[in-house]
């Protein structure tokens, strides 16, 4: 299964301005060591951006809904895999984190992508036009599965998160793109919580 995630403006404005300082670079006027230090965090920037996007491509091809209801793949005393909590949530720390640890009120920002049972990817954060990149909300405003998943984690920490329907959008579903009963697999990167700023 390979599941195809588009970049974003995000990277290809990026691209760009890689482009336009290497040329700026290249005129030898005195302005050249400037242009190669803005270069270089350019560089690094687009790099950082691929890496999310195959991250986020990679762990959801390994860490598949199948994956998630086979017994043999549960953790035990002596190996690694998904646990389940009470509620039916299943999930995969693939990073720590370190961290503080958001709760039921908090904000928080995130990138994040989620497919369907069968490896459709609905929506990712890196796929948003204009308004890719990390976003913000509410923990108590999101489905069941991430208000009780997203808590597990910690500022900096990933996590895969496989959501039956009852804890996802049930049996609505979610317009055209989440179909009645569905359940959901989502890869999530828990960049930091969102203090409100004092009243």
């Amino acid at each position: 299964m390979t599941i195809k995630v588009k970049k974003t403006w995000f990277l290809a404005a990026a691209s760009m301005g890689v482009v336009a300082l290497t040329s700026l670079a290249a005129c030898g006027n005195n302005k050249t060591a400037a242009a190669d230090s803005d270069t270089a965090e350019v560089v690094d920037m687009v790099a950082a951006v691929e890496q999310s996007l195959e991250r986020g491509d990679t762990v959801l091809q390994t860490y598949t809904a199948a994956w998630f209801e086979d017994e043999a793949n549960r953790a035990s005393a002596d190996k690694s895999g998904w646990v389940q909590t009470p509620s039916g949530l299943r999930y995969v720390m693939l990073v720590e984190g370190t961290g503080a640890q958001p709760i039921e009120t908090s904000s928080v920002r995130v990138n994040y992508s989620g497919v369907l049972a069968d490896g459709t990817m609905f929506d990712s954060s890196w796929d948003h036009g204009a308004d890719s990149g990390p976003i913000v909300f509410p923990l108590n405003r999101v489905i069941p599965a991430w208000t009780e998943g997203v808590q597990l984690m910690k500022e900096g920490g990933q996590a895969v998160l496989y959501a039956p329907a009852n804890i996802a959008y049930g049996e609505r579903g979610a317009g055209d793109l989440i179909p009645p009963g569905a359940t959901l697999v989502f890869y999530v990167d828990l960049l930091n919580i969102i203090v409100p700023e004092a009243q």
